[in-house]
């Protein structure tokens, strides 16, 4: 039950990545007032009547350079260029715009991936959820196989997009540049060998981060809700009822 739980809480999420990439939105940190209404949400999507001068671009952007720095990445979350802004929303839109048979091949992989990858009875949950997020991101974007990467890369690679996402709400310095993280380099490599980590355009993370990072946070949640928070049984139950169908036919 557990194991079918993360996998279809985790399904279901994949479908949310479609949303997220269409629309090529980064959450930005939160302000200390609430807003209420749904007019002052639209003024703060269009970056209109905050008297903020910055173009729509550049509002995203200019928060968002810590990634850069983080992370070596150039994508719409990043740019001020509406050339590379359209680029790379064609080329996510691409990725992520499955047809109903890719979306039925997805699910069984998903399936294999989790098989393939307990192997034991007790593991730590937010890690295996992380590496099995991970697993199909990479799946979806670069059409690799899943449960042929290397374990202890991708375990890496989570840990330190983790630590590396902390530290770049913080003061940046040099030690926490991309540039610097020659262990987390290292295990991209051996999931992506054909891409070049030195070029900000082509730069694999800049795919991975919107799809993983995430998306890992959503998958470990929905299960502990679904599986443990649901008290009352016939809410559980419908609820799992409807992931499996989900499942079933994506």
């Amino acid at each position: 039950m557990v194991v079918y739980c993360i996998l279809i809480v985790t399904m279901a999420i994949i479908s949310g990545a479609t949303w997220w990439y269409t629309r090529t939105y980064l959450a930005q940190p939160k302000s200390k007032s609430a807003l209420a209404t749904s007019a002052e949400c639209r003024m703060i999507i269009s970056c209109k009547g905050f008297g903020n001068n910055l173009p729509g671009l550049g509002c995203r952007a200019t928060p968002n350079q810590r990634l850069v720095h983080s992370f070596g990445i150039n994508n719409a979350f990043t740019t001020t260029n509406k050339e590379r802004y359209r680029d790379f929303k064609n080329e996510a839109i691409h990725k992520v715009n499955l047809t109903n048979d890719k979306w039925q091949h997805l699910a069984k992989e998903a399936q294999t991936i989790i098989k393939g990858s307990l192997y034991s009875s007790r593991i730590p949950l937010m890690p295996y959820v992380q590496s099995l997020t991970l697993r199909i991101v990479l799946f979806i974007m670069f059409d690799v196989d899943a449960l042929a990467l290397s374990p202890t890369a991708i375990e890496i690679v989570t840990a330190s997009i983790n630590d590396l996402w902390k530290k770049s709400k913080l003061a940046s310095t040099p030690n926490d540049a991309f540039q610097s993280q020659h262990h987390f380099r290292s295990a991209l490599h051996d999931l992506l060998l054909d891409h070049n980590l030195d070029d900000p355009t082509s730069n694999p993370l800049n795919l991975i981060l919107p799809a993983y990072e995430t998306l890992w946070r959503i998958v470990l949640l929905g299960f502990v809700d679904i599986r443990f928070r649901t008290r009352h049984g016939d809410i559980q139950s419908a609820s799992v009822t409807a992931l499996r169908a989900f499942l079933a036919d994506p």
